[in-house]
Formats: structure tokens, sequence, C-alpha cells
């Protein structure tokens, strides 16, 4: 009996398929309500010029072998998701595009969608649903069946899979399968599948879905359909992963008492002007190893985003004072006294009091007792717009500084400000440096009321995540996650005796590129050595130390792992690794900038062979 279901319910999925979707993209029959979408135009050819790349190259080497296959078990074992599909049943069953979409209907719990391009794959797809209805028949808590719906004129045989509960997802779920003459369709909800199968407004009739794929097109010049698709509603979508966590969770964060969510406060707030944001992922085109295109809509500009107020530059670069050993940069300018101007408003409706941030700038200001500082004028007033921030390793130990600039003669009036406001701070150390003072933040433990404990009995004091420094002067807001890198950041910017990174052949040659492709200016730019950036974290990783290290991932893993003799699954695979230096001459480095447009932001990044930096 059990074969007799098995071998029926594949006849009716396999033999009785729909004529539908013969031409289509997803895009063009994924619902207007999907909130994020992801498409793999050709998996086969993606997955070629993938294996183009020195990274791809690298990876897929045989000295990656054991590793790849430790990691891709275990990331497969997360993978399995709502529809049961695996990542190699994903590749082995493509002819042609894959794509994934999560959708939000009004009234609905939101769900996913996988569709699959498998012209010519009957005979793997046939074994697919096989092997499928056979696990769900042969586990006792699982199981298969059939239905069939009615669209239009025509009936759809669906498969339905029950998946019993696992350590991933404790409650059991239900993934529904159907066949038409060109793509495998699965969905978490059979209401989804009647959408989707019944030709609904498409993702592809929306404005800012069709706008944000226009301008990346544009940009690239291409005939051809890019090897990636992406595409959020970004406001939308939180709202909808809210909702699906509240629907499965009882401590999931909810909306309040009005049915007002975060998201709605950020639209209200200037937001809701970005409509969309979607692009586009290339490998190993245009000499390059990879292309991102990204397009945030606003058909009304960015003006309506009013907190973001990014400004155009022609002459966009890093400062003198950023080091030529850094591993990544980034150059910001944007509006400082308007974004702290908007932020008020937005912070006293998150905390649902209003006027706190008003009257919390006018305590600071007048109230006896406190530091007698009017935060706008004194400090954000004297601020420029660029700000500056770098990642550098060096001897196994990472930092990350930054510089907001200042305005000429301004430095007195602002480390006055920054006097009045933490030198009676006890959670605020000072160091003296130079004429000037450096502080940083170091929580003390809380004061104990009336007690008979000594003071070596006090609990003492946590170890802080990172020692947030800072220092005023030289034409910046120097800050740090150490000490001794912004000491070493003044002192060169004073002695000018390190070459800084703006004269590096690389960063030369990352910045000639952002140059040509910005054209008008840009207002942020990215820039990244890679080999430089990976070689700590990786070897420490390698050589099972992870946990043990002075990176920000190694930092990150003690909060999360105190017990440095945890067994973590994932740093495990890290033993199958070859040396770093078996592959480093094949690292390249990676750019990346943002502009302004009438109708939003343009976001363009890129990486460069290492042979193309020789």
């Amino acid at each position: 009996m059990k074969h007799m279901c098995l071998g029926f319910g594949v006849l009716l999925v396999l033999v009785l398929t729909c004529p539908l979707f013969a031409q289509l993209q997803t895009d063009q029959f994924f619902p207007d309500s999907t909130k994020g979408y992801v498409s793999i135009s050709n998996v086969n050819e993606m997955r070629a010029h993938w294996r183009q790349t020195a990274l791809g190259q690298t990876l897929l080497s045989d000295s990656f072998m054991e590793f790849r296959q430790s990691l891709l078990s275990g990331v497969e074992k997360g993978w399995m998701g709502r529809v049961g599909m695996s990542i190699r049943d994903t590749i082995d069953l493509a002819s042609g595009e894959a794509a994934f979409g999560f959708v939000a209907n009004p009234g609905q719990i939101p769900g996913f969608i996988v569709a699959i391009d498998v012209s010519n794959k009957k005979k793997e797809v046939d074994e697919f649903l096989s092997r499928m209805i056979r696990q769900a028949i042969e586990k006792k808590t699982g199981t298969s069946k059939k239905e069939t719906l009615k669209i239009g004129s025509n009936s759809v045989p669906v498969t339905v899979m029950i998946f019993p509960p696992d350590n991933t997802y404790p409650a059991a779920r239900t993934a529904y399968y159907v066949l038409t003459d060109k793509y495998l369709i699965a969905a978490d909800q059979k209401e989804l599948i009647q959408q989707v199968l019944s030709k609904p407004k498409s993702l592809a009739s929306l404005k800012s879905y069709s706008a944000t794929m226009q301008r990346c097109s544009a940009d690239s010049g291409a005939a051809g359909m890019p090897q990636i698709r992406f595409f959020v509603q970004p406001l939308e979508l939180g709202k909808a992963i809210m909702l699906l966590a509240q629907s499965g969770s009882r401590t999931a964060p909810k909306a309040d008492a009005s049915g007002e969510t975060p998201f709605d406060i950020l639209a209200n707030h200037g937001l809701g002007a970005i409509e969309g944001v979607g692009g586009t992922v290339d490998f190993a085109v245009d000499n390059m190893e990879f292309v991102t295109r990204t397009k945030v809509y606003a058909p009304n500009g960015l003006s309506g985003v009013n907190m973001l107020t990014f400004i155009d530059d022609l002459k966009l670069t890093v400062p003198d004072w950023v080091e030529g050993d850094v591993n990544s940069a980034t150059v910001a300018n944007i509006d400082l006294l308007n974004l702290f101007n908007r932020i008020g408003p937005l912070f006293d409706d998150f905390v649902k009091t209003d006027n706190l941030w008003e009257d919390t700038l006018k305590g600071l200001e007048e109230d006896e007792g406190g530091p007698k500082v009017n935060l706008k004028t004194q400090l954000v007033g004297n601020l420029g717009s660029q700000i500056t921030t770098f990642r550098r390793v060096r001897d196994g130990k990472e930092a990350f500084v930054g510089g907001i600039e200042v305005k000429p003669g301004k430095d007195a009036e602002i480390a006055d400000v920054f006097h009045r406001m933490f030198d009676s701070d006890r959670d605020f150390q000072q160091i003296p440096y130079g004429s000037g003072t450096i502080w940083y933040y170091a929580p003390q433990p809380k004061r104990q009321g009336r007690t008979r404990r000594t003071q070596a009995a006090q609990p003492a004091a946590q170890p802080t995540f990172v020692k947030n420094a800072f220092y005023v002067g030289d034409g910046n807001i120097f800050f740090a996650t150490d000490i001794d890198a912004l000491k070493e950041t003044i002192e060169n910017k004073r002695g000018g005796s390190v070459a800084p990174l703006s004269e590096k052949p690389t960063y030369r040659k990352v910045s000639s590129y952002i140059q040509k492709f910005s054209g008008t200016g840009h207002s942020f730019q990215f820039y990244s050595s890679n080999h430089n950036g990976l070689r700590t974290n990786y070897e420490l990783f390698r050589t099972g130390k992870l946990l043990e290290g002075n990176t920000l991932i190694s930092r990150i893993l003690q909060r999360v792992y105190p017990d440095k003799n945890v067994k973590i699954p994932v740093l495990e695979n890290g033993s199958k690794l070859p040396p770093f230096e078996t592959f480093e001459g094949q690292m390249g480095a990676s750019g990346a900038f943002g502009k302004n447009e009438p109708d939003g932001f343009f976001i363009k990044g890129f990486g460069l062979s290492a042979e193309l930096l020789r």
C-alpha cells in the first residue's frame, strides 16, 4: 500500500503537468506581494563564472576539498528550511534559473516560494520527488499525500510533504510541490502555490522593481541577464519577518498597543520614501572578479529621508592620516547637523515619550550641576561632513580607527565640550596626551548601598567589549577601539613618518576605478585589500585559536562562548584548511562607491584580481 501511494503520487505530479510559465522569468510570476527576492538567472552559467574568479579557483582547489565538504555538510543542515529542499538538490535540479521569494499577503502569515527551471530534467525531478515522498513516509511523524488545485479550467496536481519537527524547526512543516512544463515550484503554504498559478500581478510589474533593475542594466551596458538579481522592499520586509517570528514564538518582537511596529516609525520619519532596494551581482565580468550594482529607489529623491543626507564630492578620498598598511578604509560625506536635527523626533517615537530628546538636550545645557553644553551649536555645529574609518590588523591585533572632520579652528571648543561631558563621569577614564586628553569608556562596578562587604568583595567590573577611545585635535575627533592604535594614528598625522594609504599603488588603482565609474562624484567610497584583511582571522581559524585571538570576530565569539574549551562544530572545520600562503598571491583588492541620483541612490562595488593589480 505504501509503495502504491508513492508511485501514484509521483505519477500525478510528473505526468499531469500544467502548461504554465513556458518562457517566463520568475519575476514575471512571483506575486507583487513578494517582499524579498533572489534569482540566479542560470545556475550552471553562474557556477562557470564563479570558477573563473581567483576566490572560486582557490575554494574549489584540491587543498580545500576536505574543508569544503565539511562546511557544506554543516550548511546543508540549516538550509533544508521550510520546503525541505537542500542546496545540492537546487544545484542538481536546475537547468536554468533558480529563484527564492519571501511573500507577505495582507492578512496572512508570510511564506516562502522556491521556483527552479527544471527543463529537460524530468528524470532528476522524478528521483527527487520520489526520495522526498519516501523520506516522509519512512518517518513516523512525516507524511505525504496528493491534492488537486483548481486553477481556472485546469486541474493541477500538488504533492504535499509534511516534515516532522527537528532541532531547527520545533513544529511540523508542510511543503507543497507543483511541476509545470518548465518550473518546479515549492512553497510552505498552499495559498501561495494557488496565487502563483493564478498568474497574479507580478513582481516585475512593480515600478520599484523595474526601476532598480533598469538602473543596474543601464550601468552594466550588457544585453544579457545578470547572473544574480535581488530585490527587497526594506520596511515591508522587516514587518513581514517580524510577523513570521511572532507566529512561531512568544518572545518575538511585537507591535505596540496601537499596532505600530518599529518599521512603521521609520516610515513615518522619512525612510518610507525608499520603495525598493534592488540590484545585480556578476562574477568574472569586465576583467573583474565581481561587480555588484545596487539601486536604492526613492521616486521623489532621498530628500524625504531627512536624516540621511549624503553630499557628493568629485574629489572624495582618504585623508593623509590613514596608514598605508590598513586592511580596509571607508570615507563618507554626510550632513551631520541635519542628522542631529532629525534624530530627536525619531528617538521620541521609539521610546514613546514626547519631547524627551529636547528635554535631555535642554537639561545638558541648563541643569545645575550639569555640563552646561549645547550639543547642537557647540559640538555638531562645529563638525565638517567627512567621516573616515579604517580597519587594521597588526601582530594579530585588530583595531578600528576613525575620524570626524572638525571645522577649521574649532578643535578647542569641541575639546571643551568633551571635558565638560566626561570629566565627572566615573565610567570615562582620561589619559593626558600631548596638550590634550584621550578619553576612553571603562564602565565601573555599580556603587553599592550601605553594606559591610569590603571593597575587595565587591563584584569586579565586566571587561569591556572594546575600549572606545577618542581624542580631539589636529582637525578631527579621532576615535578607536584600541588606545595604542589611536595614539599611533595621531602621531602619524603629526609626524608624516608613514606613507599614507593614498600613495599606495593598490589603493590608487582601486581609487582610479572608483573615479572612472562615479563620473560626477560620489558621497562615500570603500577600499579593501583582501589578503591583508583575511590573513589573521584565517590563520586563527585554521589553527583552532579563533577563541583566543584579539580580533573583532574573536571578541564576539569570546562573548558568545566564554568557555574557551567549548566545542564549536563550525570552528572544528578550520583544521582542514591549507596555510594562507598557498593562495595569498591570488588575492586581489575591492572597492565600492555610492552617489546621489534624482530618484534615490546608486551603489557599485567591484573586485580587482591580483593580476590586474600587478
